[in-house]
């Protein structure tokens, strides 16, 4: 399997507990988008039967959006739905206890990963890859990196948290891992996953972090909430 060709698709709870991955490969997304393509081409004929309609048009959308109207209709998009693929894989990917499981909504089958020895208190899914992370509860906390096919793992990294993992997220370019500790300064630490090590840590302070992103178009920027 090469997974540079595959391709997924995200969304979760607030907690990031439990997540919907939609697989394809990139033949199917080429064939998506000639769909899609041809879809608006049609859906474009149909609106410019005639020179009447469009005149109407030219006449209605200044008056109800402004003069501006074609740069507005162009930044306010339809929400654009899963894409159609040939073959496709959509699980759900959760945890339970020290167990990681992905679960096939189509076959109604389910694999386990069970490389942690005790509970796990967080999981995260890589961007781009089959790959998943998962923390743990524990006195001195390891982080498991574990490819969500094969169920086999990749990396094993200690943190330097106290009590637990409370948070993961992988980066935007899936390069790097962030886990927050549920220690009582709510540490954050910074990990090249691929390498295994760790590339930061610091305290943030004695207040509960609730959350953590990454910013979309900047890999090397994040945000944190709490109180």
């Amino acid at each position: 399997m090469v997974l540079e060709h595959i391709y997924g698709v995200l969304v979760s709870d607030k907690r990031h507990t439990v997540m919907y991955m939609h697989f394809f490969n990139k033949l199917d997304q080429d064939v998506a988008d000639r769909i899609k393509l041809k879809q608006a081409i049609s859906a474009t004929k149909a609106l410019n039967h005639g020179e009447a309609a469009e005149k109407k048009l030219d006449e209605l959308l200044p008056r109800t959006l402004g003069t501006d109207y074609q740069s507005l209709l162009k930044q306010h998009q339809a929400v654009e739905y899963d894409p159609v693929h040939a073959t496709c894989q959509k699980q759900l990917l959760y945890f339970t206890s020290r167990i990681g499981v992905m679960y096939d909504t189509s076959k109604r089958s389910q694999k386990f990963y069970q490389g942690h020895k005790v509970k796990i208190s967080s999981i995260a899914k890589h961007p781009f890859l089959r790959v998943v992370a998962t923390g743990e509860v524990n006195m001195s906390p390891f982080i498991h990196v574990w490819d969500s096919q094969s169920m086999e793992t990749l990396v094993v990294m200690q943190t330097a948290h106290k009590g637990g993992v409370l948070h993961l997220v992988f980066s935007t370019d899936g390069t790097k891992l962030v886990s927050i500790g549920m220690d009582r300064t709510f540490s954050l630490q910074i990990f090249n996953w691929k390498q295994g090590r760790s590339i930061a840590y610091r305290n943030t302070g004695y207040f509960p972090i609730l959350g953590i992103k990454f910013n979309p178009y900047d890999d090397m920027s994040f945000v944190t909430c709490g109180y």
